[in-house]
């Protein structure tokens, strides 16, 4: 009887420590589950990011462009802008800093000052 007793409690141990152990290792579980979650949620994230941000090749382009525009060197801007446009026509900026460039080639050009001088004059 004694033996039987000394069974139950060494058997009632047993079954509690596989127990914890057990809730131990759920939680374990868990907490690499979210630790993989982060970091693939992050990955995703980058990699979105990354495909969705323009090359770094059209932003030199468009900064080499926009420099030209703010010297006065609109033929060069437009020039780097087609250019821009042929590689990616999806390009916003660049359509735009482009009419930004023929605009301004068009101001500069000495028939148009003239033609604005000649319109802003009084005749006698």
């Amino acid at each position: 009887m004694r033996n039987l007793q000394a069974y139950r409690f060494q058997s009632g141990r047993n079954h509690e420590l596989f127990t914890r152990t057990l809730e131990l290792y759920k939680k374990l579980g868990l907490i690499v589950a979210l630790i993989v979650t982060v970091i693939g949620g992050g990955w995703v994230a980058n990699n979105y990011d990354i495909s969705k941000s323009p090359k770094t090749f059209a932003r030199q382009l468009i900064v080499e462009g926009d420099n030209a525009l703010n010297i006065g060197r609109y033929v060069d801007a437009q020039r780097i802008f087609e250019a821009e446009l042929k590689e990616n026509p999806q390009n916003k900026q660049a359509a735009w800093s482009l009419k930004i460039a023929q605009l301004g080639q068009t101001l500069s050009q000495p028939d148009f000052k003239d033609a604005l001088i000649a319109l802003s004059t009084k005749p006698k």
